[in-house]
């Protein structure tokens, strides 16, 4: 998907939006105070989307002013939202939201949405795991044009943002316990439902759709010595997406690379860059820093806790020297970091 705002003149809105299928009309739900006032199809023609190669007709152009949505000159709140996909596409500017441009790296395959959540009506631009939305997305809304005030959040690989994340956003990040990170996939990718496919979108479902299919039939329980068989005979193409997910995402740059010999440096590197760095065992410590970055009252940033089950299992993993080989270079970083926040202390 491809939009850009050519201008908000108070007045009257201009604005193209390309749908993925590129010669569909598309059309954008029309919501001010959270009240949706209409559905509008694309009433502009855009030629030069068709000479480009965007789109088949140029029917992808809108144009919203008094005649077409009556009252817009004095509204105060207005959100124009991608009906197919409900990605907002613009937001009119407030007063009250945060002129900052956030960038939070999501680690976990089950992700932080509650911290994404507090936060969606503080910003004029939120998109909560871009990453689900494909690639030309989740790169198109890096660079809007005049964007000020923006939270976006995705289990991206930093390589690919690399360049739009040095135009003034700050990275923040929580990561955990590679073990504990292990022992939640294994369990959300064993019970394996329609839900857990949606939540982990088209690319994770296709990454990690050996893995499960592999837990369905040679894994009859999240057990010790299934686990053991899993990661001492189970083959390439099961055990390589659950390789060192943390490293990968902050030096390779697409799900199927690999960490090179250079991954660890390359790592620490990205993770220099980064305004908030937190562990999962210090939550707190994350909620408290970003709330304080934002300039938010204390408690506004939730804080995540740890489940359970997923301690039980890491603690199973961690007596399976295998796993040791597929998590190497995510120890090291976790070791490092907590180091790091062991010398502070």
């Amino acid at each position: 998907m491809l939009f850009s705002i050519d201008y908000d003149h108070g007045s009257e809105i201009s604005l193209y939006l390309v749908p993925d299928t590129g010669g569909s009309v598309p059309s954008l739900r029309i919501v001010s105070d959270n009240v949706e006032l209409m559905v509008l199809s694309s009433n502009e023609e855009r030629p030069e989307l068709v000479g480009a190669g965007r789109h088949s007709t140029g029917m992808c152009g809108f144009v919203l002013n008094e005649k077409t949505l009556p009252g817009i000159t004095g509204m105060h709140s207005l959100d124009l939202i991608d009906v197919d996909t409900g990605i907002s596409v613009y937001r009119r500017a407030r007063p009250e939201f945060i002129r900052q441009k956030i960038f939070r790296l999501e680690t976990h395959l089950l992700p932080l949405w509650r911290i994404d959540d507090a936060l969606k009506d503080r910003f004029q631009y939120w998109y909560r795991g871009i990453d689900r939305r494909g690639y030309e997305t989740s790169q198109q809304v890096f660079c809007i044009a005049d964007l000020e005030s923006a939270y976006i959040s995705g289990r991206l690989f930093i390589k690919s943002v690399e360049y739009y994340l040095n135009t003034g956003f700050k990275s923040v990040a929580m990561f955990r316990d590679p073990y504990d990170e292990l022992a939640e996939r294994l369990i959300i990718l064993k019970n394996v439902t329609e839900k857990t496919k949606e939540l982990l979108g088209p690319r994770d479902a296709m990454t990690f759709e050996p893995v499960m299919d592999y837990l369905a039939a040679e894994v009859p329980e999240l057990e010790e010595e299934p686990l053991r068989r899993m990661f001492k005979r189970g083959p390439q193409d099961v055990l390589a997406p659950l390789n060192n997910p943390l490293v990968r995402q902050l030096s390779c740059a697409n799900p199927g690379e690999m960490p090179r010999k250079t991954a660890l440096g390359e790592s620490l590197l990205a993770l220099s860059a980064f305004e908030i760095v937190s562990l999962r065992s210090d939550a707190a410590h994350f909620s408290e820093a970003l709330g304080e970055t934002l300039g938010l009252p204390g408690g506004a940033v939730p804080t995540m806790t740890e489940f359970g089950r997923v301690i039980e299992l890491s603690k199973k993993l961690k007596a399976i020297p295998e796993v040791e080989a597929v998590l190497d270079y995510d120890m090291n970083i976790f070791e490092q970091t907590k180091h790091a926040f062991g010398s502070i202390a």
